[in-house]
């Protein structure tokens, strides 16, 4: 694991950052993939240097940038490819209640370019963070449900509103909201206690509700009020097309809420820029050893990423019936650091195949 010693960059910062980066890649157009190739090495080093490095960077490791806003972007003028709506592929047999989700080309939406990779999500979006060059786009701005993707904003609200050493003891509540929801868990059990990054652990790698619930109670504090500090942190980061109904995800109410493919890559590239967040989204494995206070627990991350493809560093799977297969993916490639989303696959070997057909994309 890389030490990552930068303190987390404030909210106001963060909210800036954003707003950069969505002028940059929202406003201001860029020129096609096709006539901007990937640079090498040196360029990539040219276009983000030393000081402006991901933390571990400069030993050729993957890490988060210590301060959001120590990105430069260098956007030119042009139009960045999108490719043409495509209808799903039939689910593969895998679990009778993972249904596949449709895709509907909507009016107005242009043909792909030839070289465009065939992309079988609803959306999808790819950016490279290094040269602030937007790599692919597909209906990378319609409002879709993003499943537990939803817990990366409550990851961002409980480091705003506590601190990682912060005690937190789980209720029956808490157990029972995963289990009659059906949703994933983290298997905590009743009475346990926790820091709130034990928590996040539990919250990110197996994508546990239970988990999502506990911190929302908290640091609330109650559901409803901390579904409202999601909403205004969106709205602090100028995601204008984000809105959230609960902590997890979950379909109820109202799918969970919604957001785009262009807005949840922001977010990843926010969320990675927190020492913490980059820490747990990187981490393919987690123990911890039993204590007075909770018992042994292992969390496997559910995302496929970081043990397939070399380089990559986050984020964070979602799957309901009604957003269907989701992700949001970082990795590092040839000193280039690459942010994407794709949603609304039909299965989870379609969204494996789809990241990977965007990565290596990033590579011609």
């Amino acid at each position: 694991m890389i030490a990552t010693p930068f303190a987390r960059p404030p909210a106001a910062l963060r909210a800036l950052f954003a707003g950069v980066l969505l002028a940059a890649f929202v406003l201001t157009p860029v020129r096609p993939a096709a006539a901007n190739p990937a640079p090498g090495r040196a360029e990539a080093a040219a276009a983000s240097p030393a000081p402006h490095a991901w933390p571990g960077s400069e030993s050729g490791a993957t890490a988060e940038p210590d301060s959001a806003l120590d990105i430069e972007l260098d956007i030119s003028a042009g139009t960045a490819p999108e490719a043409a709506p495509e209808a799903e592929s039939e689910a593969e047999s895998e679990a009778a209640s993972e249904a596949a989700t449709g895709t509907a080309p909507e009016a107005g939406e242009e043909a792909a370019p030839a070289a465009a990779p065939k992309i079988t999500a609803k959306a999808a979006y790819l950016v490279d963070a290094s040269a602030g060059t937007e790599l692919y786009a597909k209906n990378p701005d319609r409002r879709l449900p993003v499943a537990s993707l939803t817990k990366v904003m409550t990851a961002l609200v409980v480091l705003e509103e506590g601190s990682p050493d912060d005690m937190i003891k789980i209720t029956k509540g808490d157990v029972r909201h995963a289990v009659r929801n059906g949703a994933s868990r983290a298997g905590l059990r009743a009475g346990e206690r926790f820091t709130a990054k034990e928590l996040l652990y539990a919250l990110m790698l197996p994508s546990g509700a239970d988990a999502a619930r506990a911190l929302a109670r908290r640091y609330g504090p109650g559901v409803p009020n901390f579904v409202a500090k999601m909403n205004r942190l969106a709205e602090d980061l100028g995601l204008e097309r984000t809105h959230y109904t609960n902590p997890d995800g979950l379909p109820s109410p109202d799918l969970g809420g919604r957001s785009t493919a262009r807005e949840q890559t922001r977010l990843a590239m926010i969320a990675l820029s927190d020492p913490v967040l980059y820490e747990i989204a990187s981490t393919a494995r987690h123990s911890l050893p039993k204590t007075t206070t909770h018992r042994a627990y292992t969390w496997h991350n559910s995302n496929p990423l970081l043990t397939r493809v070399p380089g990559a560093f986050g984020l964070k799977t979602g799957f309901t019936r009604s957003a269907g297969y989701c992700l949001s993916f970082a990795a590092e490639q040839d000193g280039r650091f690459l942010f994407g989303t794709v949603l609304g696959e039909a299965t989870a070997a379609n969204r494996l195949r789809s990241v990977t057909r965007l990565l290596d994309l990033a590579r011609t």
